[in-house]
């Protein structure tokens, strides 16, 4: 028991011991200060000084690449800070070391570093600025300070360095728009063809380009003006427009002024009867007079160039819209599309007018182009104001027609019975006009393309209906196409901007001179996406009669997929015999009542997104006693896509029954025609129940490159 009681006693004295300890260091350490003993290191500013290149005093002609190092002894670089500005400005503060004690923080421009590295060398390129009214021949010196601070927030000693630079302006360019191609005008964006579209850029030749490096963004100020009557372009073009040249030394000069060039040269005189030479300063003038204007090009010392005067009334008052990035002027993009540009000049007709696009570039050093580019371009305004447009493709040589007033009666009659049905009140006028010198035998509805020329009917003309109708009687080729090529492009740009259209002819595509009963003949691309053709046959119909004397005619009506819908369309003969040509020497074989049927009517394969109504009804049903079996083949289709309709035959209406050719013709017409078009712009979802989607983007990708195909086909136009 006693030794139990001896065990307790030194617990429990162990226990009193350690709290003992415990409570003494909590009273000693409660009496001392928080701070260590001892010395203490201050913080070393951090060093900052220039190396390598470039030395003091160098002259650039652009933003100089400048190398600084910068150490911290006890740590690490935080950031840099540098400051420019020209030595004028530092003198009149009191010289180098003044200046640098008067900057404030909100005076410098922070570079932020990689921590990671311990010894951070810094290259960078830093802006310069030149002299904007006299850029080459007056260079600006300008000092450079930096510099660098550690993490604790210490700075460094600044350190400077004195640079100077001149500038070579930059050139500004527009992409080539094409006046023969005018722009569509919408008040809203979105569209395929719609809206103004430029694109724009800048070169420094001298300063970059020239040398194998690449320039620096450039900013760039744009402004449009308009409409113009051609009348005042043309009085601009002969009053406001001025040809310039630009030395080499950025002075820009202009009809009449002389430019003088002097050197010193020593010339031996007599002083005092002493032979001695004297310096004398001998100055040569060229006088850029109206023959120096029209004789003399480019050289090295000279750039002849052209300005236009926008700051006189006649252009001012016609302002519309100028670039802006939310501050200023001066934005940073190279292209751009600008809608609602008839915003000051209402109409509720369909009118061509002319614009004027007038740009230049501001390099780095915030040096703008000596001589600003500029523009005069087309653009339309679409009413859709008339209703349906008939572009008769039958060529006007005698040939097909027995009388093409024939074809303009019949197309006066098929509309205007149809509006009455609809209780519609349509424009529909088949008189003639004369717009042009030469251009006769065509109108404002009832369009003869030939007098126009491949690829020139006015698309001002398109765009005032809202349904085309593109007819042709022809046998051998519409005109329509040449090999794998839309000879007409512009009647798509017209579906593009909202009008549908209604083919209806026998060959249309590229022409054809073949025996072959089944010749395949190519489809253009376009075609396909527009009309939803993907292959047509060929008859071979006139060059079997001609060579072979073998009449193989055989369309003699169709068969209605739904009957509903579209009725059965069968061949009046009388109208075949009288309002088509027969019998014109050895070109055309004579009438035969025996056979009377409708020659060189092919058949199509048709695109995703089509859906048939006609079938070929032919006159020996399936037993054709030639070499192709057409009976039964598609020979009519509807295409629609989620932008617009059309509708394809391979046949034409002019010698069908009247009367079921009426009832095809209002059933077709009210599906495509649109009582709503209007000025505004097509959506994606015009037609949003379509099979066949296509996107805006890539439809004005398409239109794009038909525009690039659009100016070789006129190249190839003019040189033949």
């Amino acid at each position: 028991m006693n030794k139990y009681i001896m065990k307790n006693k030194t617990k429990i004295l162990t226990m009193l011991f350690a709290t003992l300890i415990v409570l003494v260091s909590m009273f000693m350490l409660s009496g001392c200060s928080d701070t260590v003993s001892g010395d203490v290191n201050a913080n070393i500013a951090p060093i900052v000084q220039f190396v390598n290149i470039p030395p003091e005093g160098q002259l650039f002609s652009r933003n100089p690449e400048v190398h600084w190092i910068g150490t911290d002894p006890d740590g690490l670089i935080d950031y840099y800070r540098y400051h420019i500005i020209d030595s004028v400005t530092v003198e009149a503060g009191g010289g180098l070391e003044m200046y640098k004690d008067s900057l404030t923080d909100d005076q410098w421009i922070q570079i932020d570093l990689n921590q990671t590295e311990s010894d951070p060398h810094t290259t960078n390129t830093l802006p310069l600025l030149a002299d904007t009214l006299d850029p080459v021949a007056n260079p600006i010196a300008q000092y450079i300070f930096i510099q660098a601070f550690d993490l604790e927030g210490k700075g460094s000693l600044i350190a400077s360095r004195l640079f100077s630079r001149n500038d070579n302006p930059p050139e500004t360019f527009i992409f080539d728009i094409g006046n023969d191609t005018p722009f569509v005008n919408s008040v809203f964006e979105g569209g395929i063809v719609t809206g103004a579209r430029f694109k724009w850029w800048g070169e420094d030749r001298k300063d970059y380009d020239d040398i194998g490096l690449t320039p620096p963004p450039f900013d760039y100020e744009w402004k449009i003006f308009g409409p113009f009557t051609k009348d005042t372009i043309d009085i601009i073009n002969n009053t406001l427009v001025e040809d310039v040249f630009v030395t080499a030394d950025a002075i820009i000069l202009h009809l009449g002024d002389t430019l003088w060039t002097c050197e010193t040269i020593q010339v031996d005189t007599v002083i005092g009867g002493d032979s001695t030479t004297i310096p004398v300063e001998n100055c040569t003038g060229v006088e850029f007079d109206a023959t120096f204007f029209s004789d003399s090009g480019s050289t090295p010392f000279y750039t002849k160039s052209r300005i236009l005067n926008i700051d006189t009334t006649l252009v001012t008052d016609k302002f519309i819209v100028a670039s802006f990035n939310g501050i200023d002027e001066w934005v940073q993009n190279e292209s751009d599309t600008i809608y609602n540009l008839y915003r000051n000049f209402p109409s509720d007709t369909t009118l061509e007018m002319n614009f004027i696009f007038w740009t230049r570039s501001r390099d780095d050093a915030l040096v703008k182009d000596l001589t600003p580019e500029f523009v005069t371009f087309p653009i339309i305004n679409p009413k859709y104001e008339r209703d349906i447009a008939v572009l008769d493709f039958t060529p006007s040589n005698g040939i097909q027609y027995a009388n093409v007033d024939s074809s303009k009666a019949f197309w006066y009659n098929i509309i205007h019975n149809w509006a009455d049905s609809t209780g519609r009140t349509i424009i529909f006028d088949t008189s003639e006009f004369a717009p042009g010198v030469g251009l006769s035998k065509t109108g404002i509805d009832y369009v003869n393309p030939g007098r126009y020329g491949v690829g020139q009917i006015p698309l001002s003309i398109l765009l005032k209906h809202k349904v085309l109708i593109l007819n042709s009687e022809s046998y051998r080729s519409s005109g329509f196409t040449s090999t794998n090529r839309i000879l007409y492009p512009e009647i798509l740009s017209a579906m593009d901007a909202g009008i549908n259209a209604w083919a209806v002819w026998r060959n249309p595509l590229s022409s054809v001179f073949s025996k072959d009963y089944q010749d395949r003949l190519e489809v253009p691309t376009t075609y396909t996406r527009y009309l939803g053709v993907d292959l047509m046959t060929y008859t071979g119909w006139w060059a079997n009669g001609l060579f072979e004397g073998i009449r193989n005619e055989d369309f003699i009506g169709t068969y209605s997929i739904d009957e509903s819908q579209w009725p059965n369309l069968d061949i009046d003969t009388t109208l075949l015999h009288t309002r088509l040509k027969w019998g014109l020497t050895n070109f055309l074989p004579e009438w035969n009542d025996s056979l009377a049927a409708l020659p060189e009517v092919n058949w199509a394969a048709r695109s995703f997104g089509t859906e048939v109504m006609y079938l070929y009804k032919s006159k020996y049903g399936n037993n054709n006693p030639f070499r192709f079996q057409f009976e039964g083949s598609p020979v009519g289709h509807k295409f629609q896509s989620n932008l617009f309709r059309s509708v394809h035959f391979n046949f034409t209406l002019l010698t069908m029954n009247a009367q079921q050719a009426q009832e095809i013709s209002n059933n077709v017409l009210d599906w495509l025609y649109n009582p709503a078009l209007s000025g505004t712009v097509m959506r994606e979802d015009r037609y949003d129940d379509a099979v066949f989607k296509i996107s805006i983007e890539e439809a004005r990708q398409n239109y794009g490159e038909r525009l690039i195909e659009q100016a070789e086909l006129r190249k190839e136009q003019s040189s033949n």
